[in-house]
């Protein structure tokens, strides 16, 4: 046999014995090292991570509790006819269904405007199954709020209204709510995005910055509470994106900074006073940043601005790029219309913004729907509503075109007095009863003095010639 075959075969038997000799070594040690009997060496076996126990888990528990005492299930009736239903088993009546918060021991409650819309009954069911009529101390279309009032003879289980700003994207929430009629429904998610718009809201003042979160809502949540890991309210849970009607993994709701002042206005006024601006916004681009020489594309630049509105008024331009409101930084359009809904008109802000690359500070004094300082009466709005007319003043580009001034009808309610006349919209109203209207201000201050028959004198943006509609006051 050959010498160096001879000696492969040594080498290899030897270095057998070597390594079984190790390998019982090693496991000898690791087997005392699991028993806890270390003798220092270097080696230790890879074991997976002990599964968390129940305790590292959040506790939504105390919480959960406290809130749903304060969430109440709605019922409200949509027309009918009562007497109808009475005689003959039915009056084209329907029934919608939906949540509410209690924010107030006495008794106020907030919701959805789509929950309650035009009904004409309202039942709430509190946490403890008492059940109470309520009436509405208002509502608002344009954000999607309602504010109801029972009365109870005890005080109630509220929520505090906490800070939405403060919210930041993967923080836990709950939310709380009757879906499907399951009454207090609790469930859980983080926070998705802020800021968010789906374009579900309609109307032209519609301010949409949702939170979006991944906690389950289904139908009946509607008006339901979102609160943070404190109990406290940051959110009226809205709407859902699906393609079935029921929750596919994302759902929406209103901050409750927008909830603050919504509900301070319907307590206090009825209504909603909405602050304007005087402006078009744009989304600053990447493109839009260079052309107004800005180092990184964030803010709003004004693509308009309103004649003798606020914004025109404390010297903005068009093209300047605002980038703060009161400290508060506006990153996008969502953003500048979620903060312009916290204030009221007659209010002063401080804006910090871009002009040909250089910061610049002023202090704006915001404006009503009218283009006036004031704030607006249930009379004027009760006026306008009664006439079934919605108009606003011309922008800059409009009256240079037209040459003229005058408002503009943007829309007309379906069988009003104005919908009677065959009037249109995009018709320009110039003359009321022979006065020259030259704003929507004076348009209301004409029609406020006005009595017996109107005539509204004008034209059509659309078509040529002067047409003149009357209606009786």
């Amino acid at each position: 046999m050959n010498r160096n075959f001879i000696a492969i075969i040594i080498v290899s038997a030897l270095t057998s014995v070597v390594s079984v000799v190790s390998i019982n070594y090693f496991m000898r040690d690791s087997s005392s090292n699991r028993n806890g009997k270390s003798d220092g060496s270097m080696f230790r076996l890879i074991t997976a991570n002990p599964r968390p126990l129940a305790a590292d888990m959040p506790d939504f528990s105390d919480v959960a509790e406290n809130v749903t005492s304060a969430v109440v299930n709605i019922k409200a009736t949509i027309g009918g006819n009562e007497l109808l239903e009475n005689l003959w088993g039915s009056g084209s009546a329907s029934l919608s269904s939906g949540s509410g918060v209690v924010i107030a021991a006495d008794g106020y409650i907030i919701t959805n405007h789509h929950v309650i819309e035009r009904s004409s009954q309202i039942e709430v069911t509190l946490s403890d199954k008492r059940t109470y009529g309520a009436t509405v101390v208002g509502d608002d279309e344009a954000s999607d709020l309602a504010l109801l009032k029972i009365n109870a003879p005890d005080k109630l289980s509220y929520l505090d209204l906490g800070n939405s700003d403060a919210l930041r994207v993967g923080q836990w929430v709950l939310a709380v709510g009757n879906p499907f009629n399951l009454s207090s429904t609790v469930t859980a998610g983080i926070v998705s995005a802020k800021g968010r718009n789906i374009d579900i809201l309609e109307g032209d003042m519609s301010a949409e910055s949702f939170i979006q979160t991944d906690a389950a809502v289904n139908p009946g949540n509607s008006g339901g509470a979102l609160v943070n890991t404190e109990g406290k309210l940051i959110g009226i849970n809205t709407a859902i994106m699906t393609r079935t009607g029921t929750y596919e993994g994302y759902s929406f709701a209103i901050p409750s900074n927008m909830v603050k002042k919504v509900v301070k206005d319907l307590r206090d006024y009825g209504m909603v006073q909405r602050a304007y601006f005087g402006i078009v916004p744009g989304e600053v681009t990447p493109i839009t940043a260079q052309k107004y020489k800005l180092k990184q594309a964030t803010g709003i630049y004004i693509a308009k601005l309103t004649k003798g509105g606020a914004a025109q008024e404390a010297g903005l331009q068009e093209g300047d790029v605002i980038i703060k409101m009161d400290n508060v930084v506006i990153d996008g359009t969502n953003k500048y219309q979620q903060q312009l809904a916290t204030y009221r008109p007659g209010v002063n802000i401080n804006i910090e913004y871009m002009r040909d690359g250089q910061p610049a500070k002023l202090v704006i004094k915001l404006k009503n729907q009218n283009n006036n300082a004031t704030l607006i009466d249930q009379k004027t709005i009760a006026m306008l509503t009664d006439m079934g007319l919605e108009c606003r003043d011309l922008t800059d580009v409009e009256y240079a075109k037209l040459k003229t001034e005058g408002v503009l009808v943007t829309a007309i309610r379906p069988s009003s007095k104005i919908a009677q006349t065959n009037m249109e919209r995009n018709f320009v109203i110039s003359k009321l009863n022979g006065r020259t209207i030259k704003s929507k201000a004076s348009f209301v201050q004409a029609l406020e003095s006005a009595s017996g028959k109107v005539q509204l004198d004008g034209f059509y943006t659309t078509y040529k010639g002067n047409y003149a509609y009357s209606f009786v006051k």
